[in-house]
């Protein structure tokens, strides 16, 4: 596909930053010229794909972001614009549901700056005798004891990162209880604990979306470090969260870290 272009503003990374829970100077207060975290990328990378999915003949008004890769090298661009270039794969039948996967290339001035892919599910869409999507087997998580970090989410996380341009009603429901978390903020509130807790900054992220978070809950998250891939385990109310996950982490050197 064509390159296109993605743009955004300080308030939105600011605004990111607060729904995912960080009180953090270095990412809310615009006198510190803050940095985003990594995960506003994934952010981006929803806000890009809506060209692409509209393009697929699958219909997407009630898909779920299941699935979410991604790693980022380069430096934030200060003209806070970012050159995509993406591509849609799929869909693959999983019989109660499809699958797609969008995935997408972003470049700044200095050159690449990192990929996202989402993994995108369809309900209702399977049994249309198409083939699984390729599968990575699943390796055992270590059966060494992991280190536990909690992950708080507000009372009004959704309400907040509904306002990046995500208005699906299933997030900010009045009648409807605590509203059901949006995949990418949940990551972004793991990335928001990894930091507080450990001074970490997440560079790559792979992780499988099983169970939704709520808005006003404190999740579990359970990580084995290692130096290449440390794996995780998000869980909330008793069930396991996301599954299959690892992140890379390094120490966040703007934290002292």
């Amino acid at each position: 596909m064509a390159e296109r272009t993605v743009s955004w503003t300080q308030d939105e990374e600011l605004l990111h930053a607060l729904a995912a829970g960080s009180i953090s100077p270095i990412r809310t207060v615009e006198s510190t010229n803050p940095t985003p975290f990594a995960s506003f990328l994934t952010t981006l990378a929803f806000r890009s794909a809506l060209p692409l999915l509209a393009q697929s003949p699958a219909r997407t008004d009630d898909a779920i972001i299941g699935e979410v890769e991604f790693e980022i090298e380069g430096a934030w661009p200060f003209s806070r614009s970012l050159r995509v270039s993406g591509s849609v794969e799929g869909p693959w039948d999983l019989g109660s549901m499809a699958l797609i996967r969008v995935r997408q290339a972003f470049f700044g001035d200095d050159g690449w700056l990192g990929e996202v892919t989402l993994g995108i599910y369809l309900p209702g869409q399977g049994d249309f005798g198409g083939k699984p999507p390729p599968r990575v087997p699943r390796a055992p998580l270590p059966r060494t004891e992991p280190r536990r970090i909690p992950v708080s989410i507000a009372d009004n996380a959704s309400l907040l990162y509904r306002l990046l341009g995500d208005r699906n009603p299933l997030h900010s429901n009045p009648n409807a209880g605590p509203a059901i978390l949006h995949g990418l903020l949940g990551v972004a509130s793991v990335e928001r604990a990894l930091e507080d807790e450990l001074g970490a900054r997440l560079t790559a992220l792979r992780c499988r979306l099983n169970r939704p978070l709520r808005t006003g809950e404190l999740a579990e998250l359970e990580l084995w470090p290692n130096p290449e891939w440390t794996r995780l385990r998000l869980s909330a109310r008793g069930e396991d969260a996301w599954t299959v996950a690892s992140a890379r982490l390094s120490p966040n050197a703007a934290l002292g870290g």
